[in-house]
Order: C-alpha cells, then sequence, then structure tokens
C-alpha cells in the first residue's frame, strides 16, 4: 500500500483502514441497506474525528502555535537561529520573511542541540522549541523559557508541554 518513498506516514491511511477492512469482509446484502449504511456512516465519522482530535490538536497542533510566535519573534530581530528539538515536522511556510534572516534546523539528536547551544553570533538571537521532558537539558545556556504550550502530546519524548526558549538577554 506504501510507496517506496522516504518518509510515508501510515498515519495518513489510518481513515481508509475500516473501509478496506469492512468492504472485504462482509457480504454486499449487508452493505446496501440503509440501516447499516448510517451506522458505518456514524462510525466513520466518530473514528476520523477521534483521529483529527489526536492528530491535529494534541499530537502537533502546539507546533503550529509556536512557528507563529517564532515568526512575531523574527520581526523583532534581524538575525534568528531556531533548533526544533524532538518535535514534529514543522510548517516552514509561516516562516518565511525575505526580510529578515532565520536558521532552522530540525533534530533529534543530542549532539546537535549541544552544538546549537555552544555556537552563539553576537549579531543573532537563538530560540530552541522542544518537549518540557527535554528542557533538562538547557541548564546553563542562557536560554529563558519563553512560552509554554499546551496541550502537546509526544509520544517519542512523553510530555504534555512544548516549551519556547529564547536568549535571556532579550527583552
Amino acid at each position: 500500500m506504501l510507496s517506496n518513498a522516504p518518509h510515508q506516514e501510515p498515519r495518513f491511511l489510518l481513515p481508509l483502514l475500516s473501509c478496506l477492512v469492512l468492504f472485504s469482509s462482509v457480504k454486499s446484502k449487508v452493505l446496501a441497506s440503509p440501516a447499516f449504511r448510517f451506522r458505518f456512516r456514524m462510525l466513520w465519522l466518530c473514528f476520523n474525528l477521534c483521529l483529527f482530535l489526536f492528530f491535529g490538536v494534541l499530537h502537533q497542533g502546539q507546533v503550529f502555535k509556536a512557528t507563529r510566535i517564532i515568526a512575531d519573534q523574527n520581526e523583532a530581530h534581524s538575525e534568528m537561529s531556531v533548533l526544533f528539538y524532538r518535535t514534529y515536522m514543522i510548517p516552514r511556510s509561516q516562516l518565511y520573511d525575505p526580510t529578515h534572516s532565520l536558521v532552522v534546523v530540525e533534530t533529534s539528536e543530542m549532539e546537535d542541540l549541544t552544538e546549537f547551544l555552544h555556537a552563539r553570533s553576537p549579531d543573532s538571537v537563538r530560540a530552541v522549541v522542544l518537549p518540557s521532558s527535554e528542557s533538562k537539558h538547557l541548564n546553563g545556556s542562557g536560554l529563558a523559557l519563553l512560552h509554554s504550550l499546551l496541550p502537546n502530546l509526544n509520544l517519542e519524548s512523553p510530555s504534555f508541554r512544548l516549551e519556547l526558549w529564547r536568549d535571556s538577554d532579550l527583552k
């Protein structure tokens, strides 16, 4: 079902799963009855609503808000470097601004986070977006908590909050 293209995610096929199982296992007479079609549509609607709430709100909703905050912060500073650590893919379209310099790094590697924290340019503002369970790695980094975004359910790094940290010497 999935192609050989890199980074294919089966979660986008989950809404089809109930239909495929049902249509491959039930006789066609049952499928034709109006009562069955109504129940099936309601079940399918509930299933998709649950997936929408999980993936769209709890699972990745705060990453979207974090990119809006970063875009607003970028307008106030001419240069900014942002590291998204152990988050999901960010919507980069919100961060595009041809008048300001913005460097965005997405990683789940500890070495990249450490390197980012030690590399400091006097002209550039640093910011880190990460799950709250990972904020212990920022001790002594010179970054201060700017925003705490709720709810954010990160399954790889268990936490219910996404945090945005920025250089502490800025107002």
